[in-house]
């Protein structure tokens, strides 16, 4: 027997769970005070929640992991904290902050450079020596130029402002500037930053 499901595929709703992105899930931290990092075989679990609420819907996801036989790594959880390190910030009530052992790491990974852009005001003009030599067919050749700009950039980490989280409820501002070799934004509320742009034209 052969069925032509493509009419039935048509009104089928499909089911979608995407993991979110790592600045989606700060966003949604607004207004949060206490924090617990879970490790499931790396990983995380941010609970938002306020703080009676947070310990008892601790106690149900804990109850969960026991019932399907799911056993974090006790050394590696973290309960009821005023701020929580999450994959390289540190989270607390007051808002996002770059974690300082990350900046020791700098050095070895341009990855975790571009994850920390949205604190770095002009962060593409910055790395853009550092981004020219992991290009193809480049000869890798530090010199001064690559110095400077990898020292720039870690003092501009190292000293980075505390980003505030979004409230959703209030307006936002951007601010936003343009030249022949780059543009730059910063997203802001009530003149605090949220976030820092920038792209290298």
């Amino acid at each position: 027997m052969c069925i032509d499901s493509q009419t039935i595929n048509k009104i089928i709703v499909k089911y979608r769970y995407p993991i979110p992105s790592l600045d989606d899930m700060l966003d949604e931290l607004y207004g949060s005070c206490v924090f617990t990092k879970i490790d499931l075989k790396s990983g995380y679990n941010q609970i938002r929640k306020q703080e009676d609420e947070h310990v008892e819907h601790l106690h149900v996801v804990l109850n969960v992991l026991r019932e399907n036989k799911l056993y974090g790594n006790l050394k590696m959880f973290s309960f009821c904290l005023e701020y929580v390190v999450f994959k390289g910030f540190v989270v607390s009530s007051k808002g996002i902050s770059v974690d300082k052992e990350m900046v020791r790491q700098l050095e070895n990974d341009l990855y975790l450079r571009m994850q920390m852009r949205r604190f770095v005001k002009n962060f593409s003009s910055i790395i853009a020596p550092l981004n020219e030599l992991v290009k193809k067919n480049v000869v890798f050749k530090w010199d001064d130029m690559h110095e400077k700009a990898f020292n720039l950039l870690k003092d501009k980490l190292t000293n980075a402002p505390l980003l505030c989280l979004p409230n959703f409820d209030k307006a936002f501002e951007i601010e936003c500037d343009a030249s022949s070799v780059g543009i730059r934004a910063i997203l802001m509320q009530e003149s605090k930053p949220i976030a820092y742009f920038s792209e290298k034209l």
